[in-house]
């Protein structure tokens, strides 16, 4: 992460246990259409309202029990809120849609439940997948999650915060972006989040730990660091980079990478779109491999253009138009990804990937180029 980063104790409360809403006073003012289900493609006009109540979304406990609910109730007591209890990644992405369409644009966003660097699980039920990603929204259609990047940018307010208490939100590795900082780019808001993990606290200050899932609560319950060299940080958006993208951000691990490749030719869409998160197809990685060398053929047998590649095939693809001669082996990849490994090529978690991400393809292509020019 290449921003400022503000590390301090944020003990206030978590999300609330059922679909009852608690509301502070709201002006009349004309209603604005609900923005359900579009593409963030499409343009839209700045919602006419803002919201004047924070937004609460509170996931399934699951091994937390009922205290997601608790630390939810204390906080709409102390700072007023519409909540939504929700149980999947498309609940998650309609109540805020249904917030906006009853409220106007969110200023103030709180998220209650469990979470880590790359989504909110919000389902605790075993083999489901129901949560929020920040991963391309077609990867989701088989399962109950969802992106947030099936959401328009402006369904917040202009100046808009964004608070998370689940766990290890913040946390980043090299080469990911976090949870935290694709959602504040995404919205451009300000992001609160943990880097490390969260547990409940009777206390906002200092700690009093509850030691097991408990019923019948009704003192106020707070969401506090469980490490404090590991609690929470604000996450300003990112400025663009300078490289004709809207959603390339000078933050973004591949931002450099990107970069490079779009000043020596690269150019995956018309528009002002790179769209990082989405999943590389095989003409992706063909444009990406012609940048390292214009005349190789670029080609794997019975792929169509639109058709998503495996991250393993576009590494041959590259190595290959890159010119260094491997010898093939009766295990499919093996000298492609040994020989990366050894002169350090590979995007983090390489191996275990199964789809790659344009932004992971432009650190893989721009590492690959480094390393070619360095040996001619």
């Amino acid at each position: 992460m290449r921003f400022q980063k503000l590390l301090f104790l944020l003990c206030v409360a978590l999300a609330a246990c059922s679909t009852s809403l608690v509301e502070v006073p709201v002006p009349v003012v004309e209603p604005k259409p609900l923005l359900v289900n579009r593409s963030v493609e499409k343009p839209t006009e700045q919602p006419q309202r803002i919201a004047s109540m924070p937004l609460v979304i509170i996931g399934e406990g699951g091994t937390s029990g009922f205290l997601f609910q608790y630390a939810a109730e204390t906080y709409l007591k102390e700072n007023g809120g519409v909540s939504y209890t929700v149980h999947d990644g498309d609940e998650f992405m309609k109540a805020m849609q249904n917030f906006v369409k009853e409220h106007g644009a969110i200023s103030h966003f709180v998220y209650i439940g469990h979470g880590n660097e790359v989504g909110l699980y919000v389902n605790q039920a075993p083999h489901v997948n129901g949560a929020l990603y920040v991963n391309d929204p077609a990867l989701n259609s088989q399962f109950r999650a969802a992106s947030i990047y099936d959401l328009l940018p402006d369904i917040f307010a202009p100046g808009g915060t964004a608070l998370f208490y689940g766990c290890n939100v913040a946390r980043e590795y090299e080469g990911q972006d976090s949870f935290a900082e694709q959602f504040a780019n995404h919205f451009h808001v300000q992001v609160t989040a943990p880097i490390g993990p969260t547990e409940f606290s009777f206390e906002q200050e200092g700690k009093r730990f509850l030691t097991a899932p408990a019923k019948g609560i009704t003192q106020p319950l707070y969401m506090v660091p469980t490490v404090a060299e590991k609690g929470f940080i604000t996450i300003e958006p990112s400025p663009a980079i300078s490289a004709g993208y809207d959603d390339v951000f000078i933050s973004s691990e591949a931002g450099d990478a990107i970069a490079e490749l779009t000043k020596r030719g690269l150019a995956l869409s018309p528009d002002r779109r790179f769209r990082p998160y989405q999943a590389i197809t095989y003409g992706d990685a063909r444009a990406f491999c012609r940048i390292l060398n214009p005349e190789a053929p670029c080609t794997v047998e019975n792929f169509e253009e639109g058709e998503r590649l495996r991250n393993t095939a576009a590494l041959k693809m590259l190595l290959d138009a890159a010119g260094f001669p491997l010898k093939r082996t009766s295990i499919p990849y093996q000298v492609q990804i040994s020989f990366a490994t050894r002169h350090n090529l590979l995007t983090r978690d390489f191996i275990h990937r199964r789809w790659y991400t344009r932004a992971e393809m432009a650190m893989l292509t721009s590492a690959i180029l480094t390393f070619k020019e360095g040996k001619e």
